[in-house]
């Protein structure tokens, strides 16, 4: 008997029987060819509940995705918390973030603040007019989400390590009104809520049950719904402990070693996934996602979906194509193929066994206090790293300090990060850790060290997740680059502006939403009409090599220490074509 997407999608997710496996998404949806097909369009289906849910239908009507989801981003909560909301382009961000954690207070009319009405009403109209054919799938965002949008991400991040007991208290204090709107979803007739924990996938797994694993539990424990989770990159070294919540549905991206997801979800928790929306959705489709849809379903999954949010610019005839082969693939037995280990790469680090113990001993300097340096900023402690500093210029130069202590010390950490044994709250805290050295070492000399070039670095417009800029920022700093940064959201103009001004060896930027690399390009045509020759290096969780290549001018860096060697093919006068030669895999 055939099934109904409904009871498909509803069965596969509760480990039911199917007659094949679902072709959903849990994450947004929509894209800009079907706003044109149904005349909904960006920003106004954000704000509006009419348009909101008549796109969310047109992702199964258009292309035959087994879902209907809302909302299209993800900054609902933290609005109606207190951050203030602007529309970047097309999505809805947080632009202006409480201070401290004395500033938060949790309203008692959540439910009726920002945009949580208009979602409201979207599920109700998506259930009345879909809900006998589909599975009305709402999305919210997990607690520690929340709190990293309502307070700035690099300060959540850091606090996670130095006010760990403060920052627990305080993502436990976001679960109560979370609880209460997913029910409230669930009562105007979500059949799924959907929690997004984006930022929880960037604490490693120690971070994660110190300060974010218990309040997303209580959370999920506290929806009377069936629930997904979805965790954005490489959850691999902690899929355990996200399947340990008890959600009824993990979604993860490709990123993630699918068998590793496979074999812990056995008998727990049904597996979503995992194809990758950028690479294979947006720019490769026909035989590349076929590939993609065959090997998730042979590797286990239950439900085939995109790893995360669709690009707007997606085609709808590559989403059909997910959905067509999954149909194709879909009624063949599953396989799970045998996890690969490296294990040089296990170290000791949040549990895991020890196996390498000189792994990271043997890239110190040899002499021992810029080894004392390099390992304070590795263990992110400031007062160790101005402690060691000051004791060693009473001996060294402080150039040497600079470039053999301080940088050999970051240069560790990006190291470690790259491996999985490092994320993100220990780099933001050594990056800080390496600036108070280099304070000490310029008021030593007197001025600023000479510096080899002048980069500028931002976000690009519309976009505030500025992690990865920060701490491209930082490793170029180390290695001897001035850097102009501009920050988050930055518009294409004042880009254009400040190379104007600056005459930069290189311009850096990162998009982490799918939404917002559209910058990029458009950042390289306004270059070229103001005649400004400067290659544009690009990097961050939305962007790829074969986005890159794209437009010319620019070149793809796929892991932060591609950045300082794009910048130093740039010193040596590569032009963007050799560097790309040079750097692209």
């Amino acid at each position: 008997m055939v099934m109904t997407p409904k009871k498909r999608v509803m069965a596969a997710i509760l480990g039911g029987r199917v007659d094949r496996v679902p072709a959903t998404a849990v994450c947004q949806t929509a894209t800009h060819d079907q706003m044109e097909a149904v005349g909904a369009h960006w920003p106004e289906a954000h704000l509006n509940a009419e348009k909101m849910a008549k796109l969310a239908g047109a992702a199964y009507s258009l292309t035959g995705l087994e879902t209907a989801r809302v909302p299209f981003d993800q900054a609902v909560e933290a609005e109606a918390l207190g951050g203030r909301m602007e529309i970047k382009g097309e999505i809805p961000a947080i632009v202006e973030h409480l201070r401290d954690f004395s500033e938060l207070r949790i309203p008692e009319n959540f439910l009726e603040l920002g945009r949580v009405p208009v979602v409201l009403d979207a599920v109700e109209r998506l259930s009345e007019d879909l809900g006998e054919e589909l599975p009305v799938m709402a999305g919210i965002i997990g607690p520690f989400s929340v709190a990293t949008q309502i307070f700035d991400p690099s300060d959540m991040l850091k606090w996670t390590l130095t006010r760990q007991r403060e920052s627990s208290e305080v993502v436990s204090a976001l679960v109560d009104p979370l609880i209460d709107y997913a029910n409230e979803l669930t009562r105007r007739g979500a059949d799924v809520i959907v929690v997004e924990d984006m930022f929880s996938s960037q604490l490693g797994s120690k971070v994660f049950r110190a300060v974010a694993m218990e309040p997303l539990k209580r959370l999920v424990d506290g929806i009377k719904n069936v629930v997904v989770i979805h965790m954005c990159g490489n959850i691999t070294k902690m899929v355990s402990d996200v399947i340990e919540v008890g959600a009824d549905g993990l979604s993860i991206a490709k990123e993630t070693d699918l068998s590793v997801a496979v074999r812990s979800a056995r008998g727990k928790t049904a597996v979503i996934g995992n194809i990758d929306p950028v690479s294979d959705l947006m720019f490769k489709g026909g035989s590349a996602v076929e590939a993609a849809v065959r090997a998730a379903i042979e590797g286990g999954v239950d439900l085939v979906a995109p790893g995360c949010s669709l690009a707007p610019g997606t085609s709808i005839e590559n989403i059909k194509q997910l959905v067509s082969q999954t149909q194709r693939y879909g009624k063949r037995a599953g396989t799970v193929a045998p996890v690969a280990v490296d294990f040089r790469k296990i170290f000791v680090k949040y549990g895991m066994a020890k196996a390498a113990p000189t792994a990271y001993e043997r890239l110190l300097p040899d002499d021992p206090e810029l080894a004392e340096i390099a390992r304070a900023v590795v263990r992110g402690d400031s007062s160790a790293v101005e402690a060691a500093v000051s004791s060693a210029l009473t001996r060294l130069d402080p150039l040497k300090i600079i470039a053999e202590g301080l940088t050999s010390g970051m240069n560790i950490v990006s190291k470690m990060w790259e491996d999985g044994v490092y994320f993100l709250p220990e780099v933001v805290n050594a990056a800080d850790a390496m600036q108070v050295g280099i304070a000490l070492c310029e008021k030593k000399m007197g001025r600023a060290s000479v510096k080899k070039g002048r980069i500028i670095t931002h976000v690009a417009e519309g976009d505030i997740h500025d992690i990865g800029k920060n701490i491209v920022s930082a490793l170029l700093r180390a290695n001897g680059y001035e850097v102009i940064d501009l920050g988050r959201d930055v518009p294409v103009e004042k880009v254009v502006e400040e190379t104007k001004k600056h005459k930069p060896l290189l311009v850096m930027g990162t998009a982490l939403m799918t939404t917002t690399m559209t910058a990029f390009p458009r950042l390289i045509e306004r270059l070229k009409q103001e005649g400004l020759e400067v290659t544009l290096a690009c990097g961050g969780g939305a962007v790829n090599q074969e986005y890159v290549e794209t437009f010319d001018h620019s070149v793809f860096g796929d892991k932060a220490l591609d950045a300082v060697k794009i910048a130093e093919l740039a010193l040596k006068g590569l032009s963007w074509r050799e560097i790309r030669e040079r750097i692209h895999k």
